[in-house]
């Protein structure tokens, strides 16, 4: 998927697109981190990737085939008050109300 056709749809489009299988979860990530790469130099938004476990994860989405209504779109979790299981989080949970 090209980097235009990727920024056309929002979530719900990219989901429909994996669910009609007219695109895959990895061609999905791939496009959103090419656009990291060439994005992020400037912006600096994203600071810690999970590259390695996002491949995991959409090759299994890929080999599904009943699929979760967002499976295989790429998105990213701002460290705030959000968490991935696994992952680590500068958030100290202590100060959490």
């Amino acid at each position: 998927m090209h980097a235009e056709d990727y920024v056309r749809h929002d979530g719900l489009g990219l989901a429909a697109l994996v669910h009609r299988r007219e695109v895959s979860a990895t061609e999905l990530l791939d496009t959103a981190l090419a656009r990291i790469e060439a994005l992020n130099p400037a912006l600096n938004a994203v600071v810690r990737r999970r590259d390695a476990a996002a491949r995991t994860e959409a090759a299994r989405i890929d080999a599904e085939a009943s699929l979760a209504p967002f499976a295989g779109v790429p998105f990213l979790v701002k460290d705030l008050l959000a968490t991935l299981a696994g992952e680590p989080t500068s958030q100290d949970q202590k100060s959490v109300v």
